[in-house]
């Protein structure tokens, strides 16, 4: 099996990082040595990465958000808190697929106020982490009791699918399979669907909800623009949009970032992480996947 704990350096944030000692055994996604330096808490993390951008959010919030950040209008409403003590709970899953073994013995729990970066280079197995965050992929089986992934967020006789749809998930790959040249409003309100493509028509309070959003992430001017003709940062505020209004427009009970910093130049990227730390202060639970240092 990969060597995983090698290869991926864990970082959390928010209310809870200051538990310290008490929680470190439980938010070690990886058991990796200190010394590798794979866990990653305020005060050890370096200046101006991505990771910190996320870790910084639940420290500092909006207020001390960047410039853009501060000319964007109030972060909408968080999304409801979670029903238990955790949003994520992972015991010894691992995942294989084809015959490969890609994660071995992850064992994570996430809780309310966190908000976690994983770093790793391409194929370290971030993307197959998130997955199993979503749903996306099951523990194995083949070498014993399969793990679990538990979510505290599931409401009482609510289906997987219907727990599932309460995640949200962006990143390039979204942006580059998204086939459908909808505007920007449109692309937006589909999120609400879970479609790719719009299988519905918009009510009038999912307008209102979509129109605040669009203000947020200073989409409103381009709304009726189609997707194909924006620049790489707009579509991914686009997407980031889309995800917000996710589960009939409720928003997400957990936001999955896929190298949300793909395919970005160095002002976009940094408008991205301005955003990101506003979503997280506002409440809304992160977790990004990046190899991105800076």
């Amino acid at each position: 099996a990969p060597d995983l704990a090698g290869r991926l350096a864990v970082g959390v944030a928010g209310d809870r990082a200051q538990d310290g000692a008490k929680d470190g055994a439980e938010n070690a996604v990886i058991s990796a040595p200190a010394a590798h330096g794979a866990m990653q808490r305020d005060s050890q993390a370096p200046a101006q990465t991505d990771a910190q951008a996320v870790r910084q959010a639940g420290a500092h919030g909006a207020a001390q958000a960047p410039p853009l950040a501060e000319s964007l209008p109030q972060v909408p409403p968080a999304p409801a808190a979670a029903q238990a003590s955790y949003l994520v709970r992972v015991s010894k899953a691992d995942v294989v697929l084809g015959g490969a073994t890609l994660l071995s013995d992850i064992t994570w729990t996430i809780r309310p106020g966190e908000h976690w970066a994983v770093l790793g280079q391409n194929g370290a197995g971030k993307t197959t982490l998130l997955n199993l965050l979503a749903g996306e992929v099951w523990p194995s089986a083949l070498s014993g009791p399969p793990g679990r992934v538990e979510y505290g967020f599931a409401l009482p006789g609510q289906t997987l699918d219907e727990t599932r749809r309460r995640i949200g998930r962006v990143g390039a790959a979204l942006d580059r399979d998204y086939g459908w040249n909808l505007r920007v409003d449109e692309t937006v309100w589909s999120g609400a669907f879970g479609s790719i493509g719009l299988s519905a028509q918009a009510g009038p309070e999912l307008r209102a909800r979509a129109a605040l959003l669009l203000d947020f992430f200073g989409l409103s001017r381009l709304a009726g623009r189609g997707i194909q003709s924006l620049s790489r940062g707009q579509l991914r505020r686009v997407m980031l949009a889309r995800a917000m209004l996710g589960h009939g427009g409720q928003g997400p009970a957990l936001l999955l970032l896929d190298e949300p910093m793909a395919g970005l130049d160095a002002r976009a990227r940094r408008d991205a992480r301005e955003l990101f730390a506003r979503m997280a202060g506002a409440g809304t639970p992160l977790v990004m996947v990046t190899h991105h240092l800076r």
